[in-house]
């Protein structure tokens, strides 16, 4: 199994490079998901995909990310 990080996930090369993967759920697995500012698609990625980690790009994002939905849990 191939082991992933996208990086600028919420963007449409990263969204696409999604799509693409969640088609092979048995090759690929994501280990980290990464954003500038998107948090809210963030956040769906990560319930979707279960990565390890997040990063997130923007600071002022980053407390958005952890008021609204806390620490996700793997």
């Amino acid at each position: 199994m191939e082991k992933i990080a996208v990086l600028g996930s919420t963007g449409s090369i990263g969204t696409n490079s999604l799509d693409v993967i969640s088609r092979f759920p048995e090759r690929f697995r994501v280990k980290l998901l990464s954003t500038n500012s998107n948090v809210r698609l963030l956040h769906e990625q990560t319930i979707k995909f279960r990565p390890e980690a997040v990063c997130i790009g923007n600071r002022d994002k980053t407390g958005e990310f952890k008021g609204r939905w806390g620490k996700v849990r793997v």
